[in-house]
């Protein structure tokens, strides 16, 4: 052993290891690589929570749309009136659709004229308008044009649902 001692210290036999430079050096290497990477990370999260928002909210739309056109085939106007913004009135009798204070949707009964049901069919609504298509007047239109604008989490305007439905009642 002494033998051995006496040669590594003459630097005939080769020292093991690393030396603090080199350790130094692969330590700065791998935090620069772990810190891009972090980025990356949070990237991926950043950008699939945008997606899987987006992507909700355009399941809240397709679901807005069925439950109005399902409620506009359903509906028997009993009377013929002009609606409040964000109200459907008296349009898809017996049931109303309303924002309500939360910007919630909200499908309640037709004698429910203070939005307060609790069937909450889609959040972060930001307008809801029922009426006749275009250039037709309540009296003559056999369908009814409903429009919904959704916003995404992020307060943005999202997707916008415009349908032109025929209402059974208008006819009978």
């Amino acid at each position: 052993m002494a033998m051995r001692a006496s040669l590594v210290h003459r630097g005939l036999v080769p020292n093991r290891g690393f030396t603090l430079i080199e350790l130094c050096i692969a330590t700065a290497m791998g935090a620069i690589l772990l810190l891009s990477l972090s980025d990356v990370a949070a990237l991926a999260t950043s950008s699939k929570r945008k997606l899987s928002s987006a992507m909700e909210t355009q399941a809240q739309a397709a679901f807005v749309a069925q439950r109005l056109r399902l409620a506009a085939q359903a509906a028997t106007v009993a009377s013929l009136r002009n609606n409040t913004s964000g109200d459907t009135g008296g349009w898809l009798s017996p049931r109303r659709f309303c924002i309500n204070g939360n910007k919630a949707l909200v499908e309640t009964q037709e004698s429910d004229t203070g939005c307060g049901g609790t069937d909450v069919i889609a959040d972060s609504v930001s307008r809801l308008t029922v009426a006749p298509p275009s250039g037709q007047t309540a009296v003559d239109a056999a369908s009814v044009e409903v429009t919904v604008v959704l916003n995404l989490p992020d307060g943005t305007t999202g997707p916008t649902i415009t349908q032109i439905v025929r209402i059974k009642g208008l006819l009978e």
